[in-house]
């Protein structure tokens, strides 16, 4: 019977010749971008998001003070001292303006000046924008899927749930391994469930297409599965990542048998 190399092994049996190659991989369909990412800091570069706030605390600045202008000159003063919904020179009053044109909402205080309209219209149509790009973006990003898990490490931290086909000669490996990340990615995402993460070729198969699940199989017979069952878009998105190291299973005789020689020539 074929099998792989262990160190283990070397003092019973002798390696003779590969056989068959075996394709063992983890299987799963690309997740949303918003399954393993923050999508609300993404729409924008980061020095798009430093531009908007220094804009914000910019026009801050000049709303405050043409509101300061507006209660020293007498002519205004007089004025708005009777309306009840002049803006007031204090900070708290340009705060609460300045939230009301970020949320799209308005203020029940306005600037009375031309010039502190000019700025207040101006602040509305540059947050307008910004809002209109920014939920433009979210709802693709909603819309989108992630390649960012290539690697067993970005399988370790997403939250993609893990199963393994039952296979006897490639479930006892996952409990043997030195490697760290392998080690932890049995420790936590498979030996919890002790059982219910080894199941069936077809059961994996049907868990992948209908849930966010990596399975750990043969290529050759999962890709016949998913051939029969998934819908044509939902094999565009299949991505594969390896678990083990061993390539090809090997013919073994006994350790020193006399047909060592004659299977190698054969």
């Amino acid at each position: 019977m074929p099998l792989f190399f262990t160190d283990s092994r070397l003092k019973w049996i002798d390696y003779i010749a590969p056989n068959t190659m075996s394709h063992l991989y983890f299987i799963f369909r690309d997740p949303p971008l918003s399954y393993v990412a923050n999508i609300f800091t993404r729409p924008f570069h980061r020095n798009v998001w430093y531009a908007s706030f220094l804009m914000l605390v910019l026009i801050f600045a000049i709303k405050y003070v043409i509101v300061k202008w507006e209660w020293k000159e007498a002519i205004f003063r007089e004025t708005i001292e009777k309306l009840h919904d002049a803006t007031k020179p204090s900070v708290d009053d340009i705060a609460i303006v300045q939230m009301g044109v970020v949320s799209q909402q308005g203020s029940d205080t306005e600037l009375k000046s031309i010039a502190g309209r000019i700025a207040f219209i101006f602040s509305l149509i540059c947050f307008m924008f910004i809002y209109t790009a920014y939920s433009g973006m979210i709802l693709a990003l909603l819309q989108s899927t992630s390649n960012m898990i290539t690697t067993l490490d970005d399988l370790l931290n997403s939250g993609i749930d893990l199963g393994i086909e039952d296979l006897m000669y490639a479930v006892p490996y996952f409990k043997s391994n030195n490697d760290p990340v392998k080690t932890a990615i049995y420790v936590k995402k498979l030996a919890p469930k002790g059982d219910k993460a080894i199941m069936t070729l077809e059961k994996g198969i049907e868990k992948m297409r209908t849930e966010f699940f990596a399975f750990h199989t043969e290529q050759n017979s999962a890709y016949k599965v998913v051939r029969d069952t998934f819908q044509e878009n939902e094999k565009c998105n299949l991505q594969e990542i390896a678990y083990f190291n061993f390539i090809k299973p090997w013919i073994v005789a006994t350790k020193n048998h006399t047909y060592k020689e004659l299977l190698k020539i054969r």
